[in-house]
């Protein structure tokens, strides 16, 4: 399932408008100062259910499209449990679809990454492993994340090399972080505005 919420547009605002400014019983100052603060904190809500392969990829395909059109930040935190792609019943089509959406969402990601003055912070859950060396850090991520998601994470790791190597004389920051498994969800915060 698939729950995206984001700031309204002005023009779906109208009505709201209209209605704050009739029953307010305020000054003409506090009242324009009330309505911008309504039309700030309104939120747009969408939800799609992901029963099923060809849904996975429309939800895959919905969250590549909104991450797109990030201009400044993502913030991503994966739940624990593993993602897995969506039983299809043998529908070859559909396993396809969801195939396809998953790699542009990454592809999309991936993109974000090089993305200049971009801040893209990452949180994984998993439990650590007892012997801390990083290859034992890299095989309970392959263990517990699908291929698509390893690759991905292994490029932020990358990006993040290099920019600590840069020590700040880029604007870009990139953080791959892990946590330990608490929360089975996942979510995606675009600019501080859309929240997937």
């Amino acid at each position: 399932m698939l729950w995206s919420f984001q700031k309204k547009n002005e023009a779906s605002l109208g009505t709201t408008t209209e209605l704050v400014k009739s029953t307010l019983d305020a000054s003409e100052t506090n009242r324009v100062a009330i309505v911008e603060e309504l039309k700030a904190k309104l939120l747009e809500i969408e939800y799609l259910d992901t029963p099923d392969a060809r849904s996975r990829a429309d939800a895959f395909k919905r969250c590549a499209e909104l991450i797109s059109k990030a201009k400044e930040s993502l913030v991503a935190f994966n739940t624990f449990n593993e993602e897995r792609e969506a039983e299809t019943g043998g529908e070859v089509a559909a396993a396809k679809l969801e195939r396809e959406a998953r790699q542009e969402y990454f592809l999309t990601l991936n993109q974000k990454l090089l993305m200049p003055q971009f801040h893209y912070k990452r949180v994984l859950q998993f439990d650590a492993p007892r012997d801390p060396q990083p290859a034992n850090y890299r095989e309970r991520i392959r263990l517990a994340f699908q291929p698509l998601y390893v690759a991905h994470f292994r490029a932020m790791a990358e990006q993040q090399e290099i920019l600590s190597a840069l020590r700040g004389k880029e604007a870009r920051k990139i953080e791959l972080i892990r946590a330990d498994p608490r929360y089975p969800s996942t979510f995606l915060i675009i600019d501080s505005e859309v929240l997937i």
